[in-house]
Parts: structure tokens; sequence; C-alpha cells
């Protein structure tokens, strides 16, 4: 017989758990970006996510002043949309208030993820103006 490490060290539950989990947050941030697009903010949108998400900033510094504009941008989309946007919009401002907190509190910024890794926090590094 085969040696089966694999079933020993749990390498093969790892590789199932991760992809489970990748696919889930592809699917989850495609969903956020198709609702944008097809509701008329994929702009602005975009823009937020490029100018504020530490993850797309790759390391680059922030620029406090057009990550507020851009957030203020997509805030405005959204208000001009609010039917379809009412629950984006407080969980937008829940969100922020939560980093906020944390920043004044001392504590680091939590990723564009949530703690399971799962659910992708749109709104990670936006601010309000």
């Amino acid at each position: 017989m085969g040696n089966n490490s694999s079933a020993i060290t749990g390498e093969e539950d790892d590789v199932d758990d991760w992809e489970t989990k990748r696919i889930a947050m592809v699917s989850d941030f495609d969903s956020h970006r198709n609702y944008m697009e097809n509701h008329g903010c994929a702009e602005g949108f975009g823009l937020a996510l490029e100018r504020c998400n530490p993850e797309c900033l790759q390391g680059a510094a922030r620029d406090d002043k057009a990550c507020a504009e851009a957030t203020a941008k997509l805030r405005r989309c959204m208000k001009d949309n609010r039917a379809h946007f009412r629950a984006y919009a407080r969980t937008m401002d829940e969100g922020i208030d939560e980093d906020e907190r944390r920043a004044v509190d001392g504590e680091p910024p939590l990723s564009g993820w949530d703690d399971e890794g799962w659910r992708f926090r749109w709104w990670t590094g936006m601010k309000r103006t």
C-alpha cells in the first residue's frame, strides 16, 4: 500500500477548504461589483476601491483627500438610486464607523474580508468628507 500522508496531515482538506473559500470570496466580490454595475454606480464603486481599499492600493500610501472624494461620489450615486442602495449605504456607514472607532481605540484596521474571510468588506478604507 502507498503512503497516504495527506490523509494523516489533513493537507487535502486544507486544499478543499481553501478552494471553497476562494470561490466564496470571488462570488461575494463579484456580486457586489455586479450589483453596483446593474444599478448605475460601477464607476463610483471602482474609483472608491481604487483610491481607498488597502488591498487595491498594494502598499501605496492612501491619498485621504482623493479617497474621501471617491467615497463621496459613490455615496451620491447610491443616494440618487436610494431604492436600490439603501441597505448598501447603511452597511457602508456602519463599516466606516467601525473602522473609525478601531482607529481611535488604537486597534489595527480590519482587512478587506471579514474574520472568516468569506465576506468582502467592500467599504474598507473608505472615508467620510
